[in-house]
């Protein structure tokens, strides 16, 4: 039986045979994206008497996931709130589902903010239900942020009819008006808002163990096909994908299912080992794996690998490791994969 092993940062060559993966986009629902900008300033408070901007608008109609990433740069302990509003002419139904929310301060480690949200989200089984009236609106998650922290938020939801989403920071939830304006978007900046078709892609794979070892990439732009994931900012009326002028650098927030088959095709017996960490070029890898139902993580400086799974497989014996990935943020740098003989 495989081990899901914990976070222990190891020294590991990057080499193997270089696998190309292809991806599926997988009809999970609107993806929200809320990164933008990643340090928030005072003027993109949201309350109606300071500067009166929201974050992000999205349309959403069914299921939808918001990912949020930022640091708080106000000068002053704030909210991160989701507002529904709705502009037809009949009540709607949302329910809010899984959800995390951490802020840097009230853990460890500034990766435990980053990479145990999502532990939190998966652990999540409440649900709430709201009604939001005709032409009213509904605020279905708040979340504190307090000054010059760092916080991520993760939330799952769906709806029956056609809502708006709003994305707001502010001090008061009541001076929050419906008035607001999208905070604007300065060109050539690397963080990104908006909307995108998915938030989980998905890949099948097949090794060898008489070929190993092998590696792969994820979040690298150009990368693998269907991977990086077009993120299209309405306040902006632009797209954010890997070939735009603004180019979508990271696939962060990304739920990635990985089918991966490992056959052992020798006449021995064999111990698989599966790592994932930088390939020394890159500034470092912040990474979360679900497997099995746990969640665990670990967060690499350059050349360090985290050896996250290990297996025993009898000659002519296969096996299958499903398992979900997802690029942490803030920060991290395109992530090398590798499957090698222990």
């Amino acid at each position: 039986m495989a081990v899901f092993l914990d976070c222990a940062a190891a020294i590991s060559q990057a080499d193997g045979r270089q696998v190309e993966l292809k991806f599926k986009r997988c009809p999970t629902g609107k993806w929200i994206y809320c990164n933008y900008p990643e340090l928030l300033p005072a003027s993109a408070l949201g309350d109606s008497g300071l500067s009166n901007k929201y974050l992000d608008r999205v349309f959403i109609s069914g299921a939808a996931q918001l990912f949020a990433s930022y640091v708080n740069g106000t000068g002053d302990d704030i909210f991160f709130g989701i507002l529904l509003g709705n502009p037809g002419n009949a009540p709607a139904r949302a329910v809010r589902q899984n959800s995390g929310h951490r802020h840097s301060g009230a853990y460890p480690d500034w990766c435990d903010v980053e990479c145990g949200v999502w532990r939190d989200f998966y652990a999540d089984g409440s649900e709430e239900v709201f009604i939001v009236p005709p032409g009213g609106s509904v605020w279905i998650f708040e979340g504190p942020a307090p000054t010059n922290k760092y916080f991520n938020t993760v939330i799952d939801f769906w709806t029956d009819l056609l809502l708006e989403c709003f994305v707001y920071i502010y001090k008061s939830r009541a001076a929050v008006d419906g008035t607001a304006t999208c905070f604007p978007w300065t060109p050539g900046n690397k963080q990104y808002r908006g909307e995108g078709d998915t938030y989980t892609i998905e890949t099948t794979l097949g090794l060898h163990a008489s070929r190993m070892p092998y590696q792969y990439y994820t979040c690298r732009c150009p990368g693998s096909k269907d991977e990086m994931t077009p993120i299209y900012d309405p306040c902006a009326d632009a797209w954010r994908c890997c070939r735009c002028p603004d180019r979508n650098i990271g696939n962060w927030g990304m739920q990635y299912l990985f089918y991966i088959v490992v056959a052992n095709d020798t006449a021995t017996a064999k111990v698989i080992r599966a790592y994932m960490g930088s390939d020394g070029g890159t500034p470092g890898a912040n990474m979360v794996v679900r497997y099995e139902g746990m969640v665990k993580w670990c967060c690499c400086n350059r050349k360090e690998w985290w050896n996250w799974l290990v297996d025993y497989i009898p000659p002519g014996q296969s096996r299958v490791y499903k398992y979900q990935f997802i690029h942490a943020a803030n920060s991290t740098a395109p992530i090398l994969h590798s499957w090698r003989l222990g």
